[in-house]
């Protein structure tokens, strides 16, 4: 299957001296892949760039929340493949020059970037129309999900679950755990691991039901069978979607001191959180990994 060379170089797996109980935590450290501020989107828009390019698109067009990875990444991509991208970026309450957070600034960076703002409850209609819209203009737009939420993206992590297999190679894995958004990472993560070990996303936005749907929805696509028999694991999150308070403040600055390493406060410090509580109440979890994803500029 092509796709575009985004990553210059293997994510390392590693150790972390912070423990709970007698459990040992490995971190996958795709916050440090090399492209644009790195993350799980990279590996997903390895093999959509590839198919952006196949179809001669002049433009990418997609959408995502103002904290998301998603469009830094798309915006970067459509720089690098030098073509045009207009983001739609959704929000709840309002949104001005105060409240952009990190990631969608450094989407405003790309000159060749478009942004549109619209309320989450209007979006369906608002996308339809804006696309509606390029159509009649003719112009040859490339449409991506929010997240990037296709089987073809999943396909990225499908690749990396046998990378961490073989970094991994003679410890025996219980679980691995990782933030849940649209499900498409989770499910590449599911999919490539074919059965070998448990998957566990913690989900920063959606409902577990919702999360749940969109993985099995793709997993049935990547197999191309309704009978995939795969074991889809969501835990929930107390913490809402883009907020903080002192116990994730602590996670953050825990690993900090122990390991040297930051989590950004709305993907991975909740679900390493989470991860946490939920080793606590499974002791007979030996050795797990975290699939760190990136967000880095959420930090600040």
């Amino acid at each position: 299957m092509d796709k575009v060379h985004l990553i210059n170089s293997t994510t390392p797996v590693q150790k972390l001296n912070y423990k709970i109980g007698n459990t040992n935590i490995y971190m996958k450290r795709d916050d440090l892949i090399d492209f644009a501020f790195g993350g799980n989107k990279v590996r997903l828009f390895e093999y959509i760039a590839a198919d952006i390019l196949k179809k001669n698109a002049d433009k990418i067009i997609t959408f995502g929340s103002l904290h998301s990875n998603h469009v830094r990444v798309a915006a970067v991509v459509a720089t690098r493949l030098g073509i045009q991208c207009d983001i739609i970026v959704l929000f709840e309450d309002s949104v001005d020059d105060n409240s952009i957070p990190p990631n969608l600034k450094l989407v405003s960076y790309c000159n060749n970037t478009h942004i549109e703002y619209c309320e989450t409850r209007k979006a369906h209609d608002f996308i339809d129309e804006y696309l509606a819209e390029q159509n009649s203009l003719g112009i040859n737009f490339y449409w991506i999900p929010g997240g990037g939420h296709t089987a073809l993206a999943a396909q990225g992590y499908r690749e990396a679950a046998i990378e961490i297999l073989e970094q991994t190679h003679g410890i025996n894995l219980d679980a691995m755990f990782l933030p849940c958004g649209t499900g498409t990472t989770q499910a590449g993560l599911i999919n490539g691991l074919e059965h070998k070990v448990p998957v566990y996303g913690v989900t920063v936005a959606r409902s577990i039901e919702r999360c749940h749907n969109e993985i099995e929805y793709l997993l049935k696509q990547m197999t191309a069978s309704a009978a995939t028999n795969y074991e889809i694991n969501v835990l929930p999150c107390e913490i809402c979607y883009g907020e903080e308070n002192s116990l994730l403040n602590t996670t953050i600055l825990h690993l900090v001191q122990t390991d040297g390493i930051f989590l950004d406060p709305v993907y991975n410090a909740k679900s390493f959180l989470t991860m946490t509580q939920f080793i606590s109440n499974h002791p007979e979890l030996k050795d797990v990994v975290y699939i760190n994803t990136g967000g880095s500029p959420n930090l600040f």
